[in-house]
């Protein structure tokens, strides 16, 4: 595979239909896999919920006429929400187009204006819908908004803002969510942003592969990385075989889009504390930790199939032998050239992610049962020692893959195999909707060996604090400044993705002081009650380990500790 070329996804000038000046470019390796994605169906689509309160008083921060000129403004800083994609030689080739005067005024459909709701109950089935039913955006609308005001409630601003993931990923969500109410809270009916002319802002935009490090290095160098990274891989990959999940359904046919559910598990704000604290003393990030809980979730839940008679004696027997595979996206940000982060790169609003992996071994296994339902009490199954060296293992694989030297050549590798499994995909989805049959390419449910000779026992990732990315109150004040007098409140921001085919994913989060335990899964693939079971499972796990079984909050409870 040829180095990475910087000068293909060079921004171009161009003239469109009507004489005006565009800019062009073609989507990088991550993001033609995200989208190819958002073709299917709007697989992987990101909806933030927001729930605003204006201070007493300030009930101009809410009015139309000022949130429209936030979003325009936002727009205008964030080029990609209004930008439009554009597919080329039968979609070989995908490109953004960008045109300055489209950032300073709404497209059709951009901004809805929803009935009224009568409470929070409302605004909960809407972000369902938008969850679970067809993509509401396209190619012409990569963001879209939708507010509604709330009965009773004058000062409360109910917002919608689904995004398409291939412009954004978690850091570019909480900017958009942040940097909007700090818009709004300007209280500025001027639509127009103070930024850089749109040719020098793009510059900032380019895919991340264009702000990889070893593009400073000559040619020759980088053939060897990549022809060295090739062979690791190729080595890699030999060994890993086997490995297992819950049972699955029966698959559905091929371009069968995902039904999307996401089920979550809070703690109460003392054992979210207590969580953290846990993990603090331990010296553990609740990421290392997430794989080993999983695991432990796993083994219970698998008992109980195998008590209720839905899991035979040979198929509990196997998956105790085989080793389990996780897997889950980084933040590729922190190992892109630094002078783009010092531009803002840390807070742009654009897809930096990667992937890493962690293999561990076999299943935790124990005799007896906890509950009378069949599965093993957790000190059955793992002593908190042997928890605590699952998770640092875990932990130590992290480090080894992100401080390899060929990391970037690794990302180089897995985005084109990831961009042509979700294209053959959304050409099935697209071949179904036309009545065609699918494309001899397209993925078939019983050949997922296929694709993969192994099984990823689920994704997931710990999002952190979101409390540190997307404060409360508003405006925020500048850097060393007192903070000023707050007209906004958010009382609610929420994040959300639809789930990708056959997806089980695997989250934790902290939003204001509450720790939550979640699961996105595809309903096609994954029974939701069994899911939701898991990931309850999960939740008490965690309790278990980090918190009443943890040696070192014995004696005391260690300073309070952040997740």
């Amino acid at each position: 595979m040829p180095p990475f070329d910087a000068a293909s996804v060079a921004w171009r000038t161009t003239r469109a239909h009507d004489g005006a000046p565009e800019l062009r470019r073609a989507l990088g390796p991550l993001e033609r896999g995200f989208y190819w994605d958002a073709c299917f169906d709007g697989v992987a689509l990101l909806i933030n919920r927001l729930a605003l309160e204006a201070a007493p008083g300030a009930g101009r921060v809410l009015d139309g006429r000022n949130v429209r000129a936030a979003w325009l403004r936002l727009k205008q800083r964030f080029p990609l929400l209004g930008a439009v994609v554009e597919e080329r030689d039968g979609g070989d080739c995908v490109e953004f187009v960008l045109r300055e005067d489209k950032l300073r005024s709404m497209r059709p459909g951009e901004f809805t204006v929803l009935e009224e709701f009568a409470g929070e109950e409302d605004a909960l089935r809407y972000a369902d819908a938008l969850l679970t039913g067809h993509t509401v955006l396209s190619n012409e609308l990569l963001a879209r908004v939708y507010v509604a005001r709330q009965r009773g409630a004058p000062r409360v601003l109910h917002v919608f803002i689904p995004v398409v993931h291939f412009i954004t990923d978690g850091v570019g969500n909480a900017t958009i969510e942040r940097e909007l109410c700090q818009e709004l809270a300007k209280l500025s009916e001027d639509p127009v942003a103070d930024v850089p002319p749109l040719h020098v802002r793009v510059q900032a935009l380019l895919p991340v592969e264009a702000y990889s490090p070893a593009l400073k290095l000559s040619m020759p160098r980088r053939r060897w990385r990549a022809a060295i990274a090739k062979v690791i891989d190729d080595l890699r990959l030999e060994r890993i075989r086997g490995g297992h999940t819950l049972p699955l359904l029966p698959p559905p046919p091929p371009g069968t889009p995902p039904r999307s559910r996401t089920l979550g598990f809070p703690l109460s704000p003392a054992l979210s504390l207590k969580v953290a604290q846990g993990c603090h003393a331990l010296g553990l990030t609740l990421g290392s930790a997430l794989p080993v809980l999983s695991a432990l979730a796993f083994a219970r839940v698998l008992h109980r199939l195998h008590a209720r008679g839905a899991l035979s004696s040979a198929d509990l027997a196997r998956r105790r032998r085989e080793p389990m595979y996780f897997s889950g996206p980084i933040s590729f940000r922190p190992f892109l050239d630094r002078a783009w982060l010092r531009a803002g790169g840390w807070n742009e609003v654009c897809i930096a992610i990667s992937y890493y992996g962690f293999t561990l071994p076999f299943m935790p296994g124990g005799a007896g049962d906890d509950d009378g339902s069949g599965a093993p009490a957790f000190a059955q199954l793992l002593s908190p020692e042997r928890f605590v060296l699952r998770a640092r293992r875990a932990a130590a694989q992290a480090r080894d893959q992100l401080a390899h030297p060929l990391l970037d050549e690794f990302h180089l590798l897995l985005m084109p195999k990831r961009s042509r499994q979700r294209r053959a995909m959304a050409l099935a989805w697209r071949a179904r909707q036309a009545g065609r049959p699918p494309p001899a390419d397209a993925p078939q449910g019983d050949t997922f060996e296929d694709w993969a000779p192994w099984v990823v026992a689920n994704g997931g990732a710990s999002l952190g604090n979101r409390d540190l990315l997307i404060p409360a109150s508003y405006p925020l004040a500048p850097k060393g400044a007192p903070p000023p007098e707050p007209v906004l409140r958010l009382r609610v921001a929420e994040h959300d993705m639809r789930s990708c085919a056959g997806e089980r994913y695997l989250g934790a989060m902290t939003a204001r002081g509450v720790l939550t335990f979640f699961c996105c899964v595809d309903e096609n693939c994954h029974d939701a009650g069994l899911a939701g079971e898991w990931t309850a499972e999960v939740r008490d796990a965690a309790l278990h380990y980090l918190v009443h079984a943890n040696p070192r909050l014995k004696d005391g409870e260690p300073p309070a500790a952040r997740l």
